[in-house]
Parts: structure tokens; C-alpha cells; sequence
């Protein structure tokens, strides 16, 4: 945790993530970081419009994101592997979309 923080934190993780992905860094916030490795937590924003719009955009963002993650196309913390990852669910509004 503590390199984890040496190394610029939440906004290196999601300027990092950001880059990769292609998007700009307010797409994405976290939510919750915890010991046990470093374990992150973040939510995916959208930018607006109608709610099938929103929809999705964050739809594609999650499956280009859970590719990127199964090949292990991100490099996330200068080269720390990912040992887990966890996709959840797409949240508008108060609607939710699996």
C-alpha cells in the first residue's frame, strides 16, 4: 500500500487506466482501496445523453475493458500484475443492466 501511494495513488492508477483505454480520466473515480496487495475499487462514469446512450457507451467501456483485462493488455502499476479482477454490473440512474 505504501509503494502503492509513493507512486502517485488513485490518480496515477486512473490516469494510467485512462490512457490505455482511450478515454479521459473523469470517466473513471474510485470508490475504495484496500490492503490485501492493493486491492481497487472504481466506478466508470458516462458522458451524458439519452439513457440508451449512456447505456451504451458504458457497455462498450466494460467489454473493452474486461478484453483488455483477460488478454492482459494493461500495464495498470509499472508492470504489477493483476491477480484478480472482478467485472461488475452497469448502473444508470437507478436502473441496472447485466
Amino acid at each position: 500500500m505504501e509503494e502503492y501511494a509513493a507512486k502517485g495513488g488513485d490518480k496515477y492508477y486512473i490516469s494510467n487506466l485512462s490512457k490505455q483505454l482511450g478515454l479521459a480520466e473523469e470517466f473513471f473515480e474510485i470508490t475504495k482501496v484496500s490492503v490485501g496487495s492493493v486491492i481497487i475499487e472504481y466506478s466508470i462514469k458516462s458522458s451524458g445523453g439519452s439513457l440508451a446512450e449512456q447505456k451504451a457507451e458504458l457497455e462498450k467501456i466494460k467489454a473493452d475493458l474486461d478484453q483488455a483485462m483477460k488478454i492482459g493488455a494493461l500495464n495498470l502499476f509499472d508492470g504489477a500484475k493483476v491477480l484478480n479482477y472482478e467485472s461488475g454490473i452497469v448502473v444508470i440512474s437507478k436502473l441496472l443492466f447485466m
